[in-house]
């Protein structure tokens, strides 16, 4: 038995110095009282199937827990809060597809903005191509991680989201999604 538990923290403590280990060592508690250990963080489970709510995260090479952003989970995917020139806050599903931010034309103009419709941007959705309007950010802000002077799509938001946070915004960031929480980490470059 002593033998187990010393070879324990010996993996235990090998993992958290591994170069693999980018995001850390997650730890969480199942509902029959096993204790589960991960780098990977798609593979801890729903909040729903856990003894408690709490996930806690060891080491890592990006920082720690407290600079993750929260997530909500969504149909659609992931959503996150961005405030608009510190203004208005809209919900953006987090989207590394998508090279454009977007936001529907009613919160860009609750945020004092000026949709334009010249020259039009063309978007190409599942649906094919159509017209967007665009309007001028000067500051989108996430979670403490502020993008500047985004020309932003001006377009209907998708079901339970105000629009997208698009690679325009996200490629000056090391982009983690973290599985427990969920939350975003934001890491400049």
């Amino acid at each position: 038995m002593k033998t187990f538990i010393v070879s324990a923290i010996i993996f235990f403590l090998a993992a958290l110095i591994s170069p693999h280990s980018y995001g850390g060592i997650y730890k969480w508690v199942d509902k029959r009282g096993v204790v589960h250990f991960t780098d990977e963080p798609m593979e801890i489970p729903r909040q729903e199937t856990l003894s408690t709510a709490e996930v806690e995260l060891y080491g890592g090479r990006y920082g720690n827990a407290e600079d993750n952003i929260p997530l909500e989970r969504a149909s659609a995917g992931y959503l996150v809060d961005a405030i608009i020139n510190d203004a208005v806050t809209v919900r953006l599903i987090v989207d590394t597809g998508a090279t454009s931010t977007v936001i529907s034309p009613e919160r860009l103009i609750a945020a004092g903005l000026v949709v334009k419709t010249e020259p039009a941007v063309i978007v190409t959705t599942a649906g094919g191509k159509v017209n967007a309007g665009w309007a001028m950010v000067s500051k989108l802000d996430v979670g403490g991680r502020p993008g500047h002077n985004l020309r932003v799509v001006a377009m209907d938001p998708i079901e339970g989201a105000d629009g997208l946070l698009g690679m325009d915004f996200m490629s000056k960031y090391k982009v983690e999604i973290v599985g427990a929480g969920p939350s975003l980490k934001l890491t400049p470059h």
